[in-house]
């Protein structure tokens, strides 16, 4: 007991995974179509995906990934993971609702990966690169959602060498202006307030 109490205050001060942080290494979970199994989390780009069948954003956002893996599933994989349901529900709404190919649904019953990267809302994801660093985290899902996954992953795939956290690339103005515009959007999220356009 002591040692989950431990935890549980560690993951209050730390709060929830940002960009640069690392991710955990990898966890063990059940999958629907698979059984057991282990995703590591490096080596290959990574979106985490913590969902429910009961949020109406969640369920939008399952045909938003079939056009994002169409367009960079090549470079990417995409782990759904389904919170705190009983897996016959889970079962049940994708065999209505299947998702699309290369989306690897799998379940967390009783939310410990879900806690382990300290996600707070449904739907919040995490792109992580193919070293394990977090390099985005959005929560929410709307109509313009797919294509800004789109560029936020394009931004990690076309990353110069050598750049690091908190270190500035130069880019052209209209670049700059649309990272300015995300940097603002992920400060905003930060704070768990939503910037309006």
């Amino acid at each position: 007991m002591v040692g989950l109490a431990a935890r549980l205050c560690l993951l209050l001060v730390l709060g929830p995974l940002q960009a640069g942080d690392r991710a955990p290494e990898g966890f063990e979970i059940d999958s629907l179509a698979h059984g057991r199994v282990r995703v590591e989390l490096t080596g290959q780009l990574t979106v985490v995906d913590f969902f429910a069948t009961w949020c109406p954003h969640c369920r939008e956002s399952i045909d938003g990934y079939g056009k994002v893996l169409a367009e960079r599933g090549d470079r990417l994989r995409v782990i759904l993971v389904d919170v705190d349901e009983p897996p016959a529900v889970v079962q049940s709404f994708f065999a209505r609702h299947p998702a699309p190919g290369g989306v690897l649904v799998t379940l967390d019953p009783t939310g410990k990966v879900f806690r382990s990267f300290g996600a707070r809302a449904y739907p919040t994801y995490f792109l992580i690169d193919e070293k394990g660093v977090v390099r985005d985290v959005s929560s929410g899902w709307g109509e313009h959602s797919a294509d800004a996954m789109i560029r936020r992953i394009d931004r990690v795939l076309h990353r110069p060498a050598g750049r690091g956290r908190g270190k500035q690339a130069a880019a052209p103005a209209a670049a700059r202006g649309q990272t300015a515009r995300d940097a603002d959007e992920a400060r905003a999220r930060r704070l768990g307030v939503e910037i309006l356009h």
